[in-house]
């Protein structure tokens, strides 16, 4: 038994709720994959759950913060105390008509899909002429592995490097792709009614009554954290094991530091370590990822309102509130509200910063957002609907 299930396990069981009925599972599992629909009304600022999505495993990248200069910060409401978990911190409230010298040093460092085109990191093109949910590069072949969605299903399908299929799609999950901490393509497939959890060349099976399931990140020991159909699992696909992982909705972990945040039921979260002692609990933001060194981690979303002028919504691919902390303590870095009126509709790290998209009366930007304010593309808006967005990074 490794040592961090045994620290998952211990610490969810001792806050349990009660094991969810079957037709409580089926109804959240049909409720997560609604989430992408949900999305399109947000602009109405209605409370949706906490919910945190996938963020971790890039690999870190230079800083850019020598780079940016200070963005216009908003005068935090509560006092910023140094070694205060609960103070709000500096404010960032997000504006995309800013200065030119306001737009250097935001390019994207990561892979990303724009204009029918997904760009590398050195810049080379391949051809994608439809959007989409996500891509991550083969390290074996060199071409992409894609992630196409409809309203109904996902399906994953093989390009090389001038676009042309590969073989024939086959079903998965929208957030059935990642990339390891070695770079291993990580995937959730179905073959003939049954799901498959490939992590290089290692496979563990996951049944055929799956409804819903997605990856959410990597444990320092290579594992793989899943939700299946609203139930945080732990998959060693080495050693071919799935392990339950009791009264954990979903679960974050980080790649580099043995972290794992933990999320409940009722909306709070509490970050473990490896021998199941607390680090920190939560209950005012909900964790979304940690950044790839292990510094940071992000949170999402505003329900108690503590930032004058943010909304209290967010979901799994929208936000109008992005918080960066200290993984260690909680510790206020940066807090970045959209523009009025907009919303983050999704964001990956880059190294230290985090690359996001904005939504705008009908434009979407690019901004970096970065612990000591943030930047905009040059030139980056482009037309497009609340969910079809103009911008879409790579998976991680």
């Amino acid at each position: 038994m490794n040592d961090i299930k045994d620290a998952l396990t211990r610490i969810a069981d001792g806050s349990a709720p009660d094991r969810l009925s079957l037709e409580h599972v089926q109804g959240r599992a049909r409720q997560i994959r609604r989430r992408r629909t949900a999305t399109a009304i947000i602009g109405s600022a209605a409370t949706v759950a906490v919910i945190a999505g996938l963020g971790v495993a890039v690999m870190p990248s230079s800083s850019h913060r020598g780079a940016v200069p200070p963005a216009t910060q908003s005068v935090s409401p509560s006092p910023t105390t140094a070694g205060d978990a609960n103070a709000v911190g500096p404010v960032h409230h997000v504006k995309l008509d800013v200065p030119a010298e306001q737009t250097f040093g935001s390019d994207p460092q990561v892979p990303y899909w724009s204009q029918g085109q997904i760009i590398d990191t050195d810049g080379t093109a391949t051809p994608l002429p439809d959007r989409p949910f996500t891509f991550a590069k083969d390290p074996v072949s060199g071409g992409w592995v894609v992630v196409r969605v409809g309203e109904a299903h996902a399906e994953m399908v093989r390009i090389d490097a001038k676009g042309a299929l590969i073989g024939k799609p086959v079903p998965t999950f929208e957030h059935g792709l990642a990339v390891g901490p070695d770079g291993q393509l990580t995937t959730l497939t179905q073959a003939q009614g049954h799901w498959t959890l490939t992590v290089g060349q290692d496979q563990v099976s996951l049944g055929r009554t799956i409804e819903w399931a997605a990856i959410k990140g990597f444990t320092p020991k290579r594992e793989v954290v899943l939700d299946i159909d609203g139930a945080a699992r732990l998959a060693d696909a080495y050693n071919g094991i799935v392990t339950d992982l009791p009264g954990a909705a979903t679960a974050v972990p980080s790649s580099a530091y043995p972290l794992t945040a933990i999320g409940r039921e009722d909306g709070t979260w509490v970050a473990q370590r490896e021998d199941g002692t607390t680090q920190w609990g939560l209950d005012w933001a909900g964790v979304n990822s940690f950044s790839p060194d292990g510094r940071y981690v992000a949170l999402v979303g505003d329900p108690q309102h503590r930032i004058a002028g943010s909304a209290d919504w967010d979901s799994e691919h929208a936000t109008s509130t992005i918080w960066v902390r200290t993984a260690a303590d909680l510790l206020p870095v940066a807090a970045f509200v959209a523009p009025d009126g907009g919303y983050f509709w999704s964001w990956t790290w880059d190294g230290d910063d985090l690359l996001a998209t904005v939504f705008l009366k009908g434009q979407w930007s690019l901004v970096r957002l970065s612990p000591d304010g943030f930047t905009v593309g040059r030139a980056t808006a482009q037309p497009g609907g609340g969910e079809a967005p103009a911008y879409v990074f790579g998976a991680h």
